[in-house]
């Protein structure tokens, strides 16, 4: 039976914008601040804190890179030193690097038919498919998820704006992420999603090499069809890459890769503040796979939980790479998944497995 509200609280409800706000209620309210701040911080990032990225096709910008490289595939050059006659790119950023891409090879193989696009059209697709798709997904998120999931796209709301208008790869990474959970939790038939699933993390993987680690959370939940369908794409997309960037190109990215490790890359990179603080570089260079062991048993032991051993893989896919900028953490977003309501059927605290 419903008592009625105390006087006072009867008197306060009266005032216009008090009622409105009861009518609303906590959570909604939350959603719509949290709502108000990520397109608020997308707009503001390209009006004022970042206009250089409303031009993908500018020279430097992430855009451009990807196209330089695709050209440098594509007219049979060097893809990891720039030649004479090559599309300027950032190839010299000590002590970081000094290659114009730190990319696998495979993102340049997907930019070399790109690349002989007339007017800027690749660039602006590209850089417009990265911005819709994290920008809806923090919508989803916002909508879709608990009421923490709001507000913690509320505080990195900042980071999703610049990422969805950088053009770099983690734009695609944030929705991409974000929906290994219910293609493998949710999507029916299971199969299909499970195959689906696993075709992603092994493309995710050929892009940016680190979302591999999602791998330990098919296995900790016990995914063998994700896993055969991460497998077989991986070894197509590997055999694709070799047969157009060449060998080489493999040989001169394990290089790149071993010499990144020892100093790191961005602002967030556990070997560059390691180093900087003093750490030995040998021993600076393991944190990264430090962390990726760490995580690796943190989702083994926490398997009866699938929700929580995802968020701990998604984590080590931004921690233990050797390049982690400040704008990566947007990544954080995808690792909320199993908290959003997928489908009308379940709720954000009614998956299967308790995501925890």
């Amino acid at each position: 039976m419903n008592r009625p509200a105390p006087p006072h609280r009867r008197r306060l409800g009266e005032l216009y914008g008090l009622r409105v706000l009861s009518r609303l209620g906590v959570d909604r309210i939350v959603r719509i601040i949290a709502a108000t701040m990520l397109l608020g911080a997308w707009a503001l990032t390209i009006v004022q804190i970042r206009p250089d990225l409303s031009r993908p096709t500018d020279l430097l910008s992430d855009t451009s890179n990807y196209l330089a490289a695709g050209e440098r595939v594509r007219d049979g050059h060097f893809l990891y030193r720039l030649t004479a006659g090559d599309r300027p790119a950032p190839a010299d950023n000590p002590p970081y690097w000094s290659t114009p891409l730190l990319s696998p090879p495979l993102v340049a193989v997907i930019w070399a038919p790109l690349a002989s696009m007339p007017g800027g059209f690749a660039e602006y697709a590209w850089w417009t498919a990265g911005m819709a798709g994290t920008t809806l997904f923090g919508l989803l998120a916002i909508a879709r998820g608990k009421t923490w999931v709001a507000i913690g796209v509320a505080l990195l709301s900042y980071l999703l704006g610049v990422t969805a208008w950088s053009g770099n790869l983690n734009a695609f990474l944030v929705p991409l992420i974000g929906l290994i959970w219910p293609l493998t939790r949710e999507n029916h038939p299971r199969a299909r999603g499970d195959y689906l699933a696993g075709a992603l993390v092994a493309l995710m993987s050929g892009l940016k090499l680190t979302p591999v680690f999602l791998g330990v959370w098919f296995v900790a939940t016990g995914n063998r069809r994700a896993l055969v369908a991460a497998a077989i794409t991986g070894i197509i997309l590997l055999g694709f890459s070799v047969a157009l960037a060449g060998t080489q190109a493999y040989a001169d990215y394990l290089q790149i890769g071993g010499a990144t490790a020892t100093v790191g890359g961005g602002g967030l990179s556990l070997v560059g503040l390691l180093a900087g603080a003093g750490v030995s570089g040998r021993i600076a260079a393991l944190s990264p796979a430090l962390v990726a062991v760490v995580a690796g048993a943190l989702a083994l032991a926490v398997r009866s939980r699938p929700g929580l051993a995802f968020f701990v893989t998604t984590l080590a896919v931004i921690f233990a790479s050797p390049v982690v900028r400040f704008e990566s953490l947007a990544l954080v977003v995808s690792a909320f998944s199993p908290w959003l309501r997928w489908s009308s059927r379940t709720m954000p605290n009614e998956h299967p497995g308790h995501p925890g």
